[in-house]
């Protein structure tokens, strides 16, 4: 599952807070204003656990998912200082925080275990902070995606917010469903409010996401210039795909495309042919709780010049929830499938028809827990 963030590089020295979904969780942020902030691409960022973090084998754990994820999906490397004097230290703190890149006077702290710290999503996304990218909902362009209301935000938290100047997009497209972006009523005075709203109103159930999304990752490896350093040849990757920087024989492609140079379908994908008058198929799909995402796709072919339809007459997800994290569906309809789609999850049924932008579609079925089922009726047009 993927969405987009920044770095920022021009701000002074400072602690600020934030808040993480509906959980007021306090973050230390250190802006760096100049390079600095980056860790190095030939050594491995060192790390090491406090002893109360250390003793929790579950938090452990994750922490260690979650360097497995960034080791493996960018040019970076990360090895456990014994000496517990320099780096990233995994504290329980007050809340869930992170350094904004690195500290470059020593030890930097990175909290988890505390006030619901403790899962998966907070460590990856506390990790990006780390590596040096900030949220997605502060890019200097998010106004022409969304609506802030700043009066309806808790006290201490709306400069979290607030758009940061001299931030950094590598021209990448906005994106709700960044693991860096907040749910639309987060940090609401009022439960149930929201504090902001999305301006393609199809995606207000969309914003944030449970682990990094493709533009999330593509923008580490871009900050850090991961596949030009680290591979002789860059392939022909088709779809918006680049070469992957650990794995310089294959691309990493958006969620939609698969193969080695994404050009084909993603493996294990349903495939649905359209014709002109609506057929129906159902998606049911989920099963064990786990820590990563469970998916899968199903693309639907039209012919050429055409475009695709579809309706979601029933929909059933165990996540009733206003961000569709735990399960849902996923419509992606659009000819760049680089961001993610519009989810649909709990009491959010679509009521109305979606039509693509080309002649192919995916639809996503996903969960971390619980389960997704949808009928699908689709037709081109």
């Amino acid at each position: 599952m993927f969405s987009l963030v920044f770095l920022l590089i021009g701000a002074t020295m400072g602690a600020i807070n934030d808040a993480k979904m509906v959980h007021y969780r306090l973050r230390r942020q250190a802006i760096i204003a100049n390079s600095s902030n980056s860790w190095s691409k030939t050594e491995p960022i060192p790390y090491f656990f406090e002893s109360g973090v250390r003793a929790v084998s579950e938090v452990r754990a994750q922490i260690l998912a979650a360097i497995a994820f960034w080791q493996g999906s960018t040019c970076l490397n990360f090895k456990e200082d014994t000496t517990k004097t320099k780096g990233i230290k995994f504290i329980s703190g007050n809340g869930c925080f992170s350094t904004l890149g690195r500290w470059p006077y020593g030890t930097q702290e990175l909290s988890l275990y505390n006030l619901g710290c403790n899962n998966m999503a907070t460590a990856l996304h506390e990790m990006e902070h780390a590596l040096g990218v900030n949220h997605q909902m502060t890019r200097l362009d998010r106004d022409s995606y969304l609506t802030m209301h700043e009066d309806r935000i808790v006290a201490g938290i709306v400069k979290e917010y607030q758009k940061k100047p001299n931030t950094q997009t590598f021209n990448l497209p906005y994106e709700y469903g960044s693991v860096m972006h907040y749910t639309g009523g987060s940090a609401a005075k009022v439960s149930g409010q929201a504090t902001m709203e999305a301006v393609d109103k199809d995606y207000q159930q969309s914003m944030g996401g449970q682990e990094p999304s493709f533009l999330d990752v593509q923008i580490v490896n871009l900050l850090y210039k991961c596949t030009t350093v680290t591979c002789k040849t860059q392939l022909p990757c088709k779809n918006y795909g680049y070469t992957h920087p650990k794995k310089c024989n294959v691309c990493i492609c958006p969620e939609g495309w698969g193969g080695a140079y994404c050009d084909q379908n993603p493996a294990g994908a349903v495939v649905l042919t359209a014709s002109t008058n609506f057929q129906t198929y159902n998606i049911d799909f989920g099963g064990a709780a786990s820590n990563v995402a469970k998916s899968r796709a199903h693309v639907i072919n039209a012919p050429v010049g055409k475009r695709i339809e579809v309706k979601f007459p029933t929909l059933k997800t165990t996540d009733m929830e206003n961000s569709c994290g735990k399960n849902g569906i996923e419509w992606k309809g659009k000819t760049d499938l680089r961001t993610r789609g519009v989810r649909f999850c709990g009491w959010n049924v679509p009521t109305k028809s979606y039509v693509s932008q080309g002649n192919r579609a995916v639809i996503m079925a996903y969960y971390y827990s619980g389960s997704a089922s949808a009928t699908v009726q689709y037709r081109y047009v």
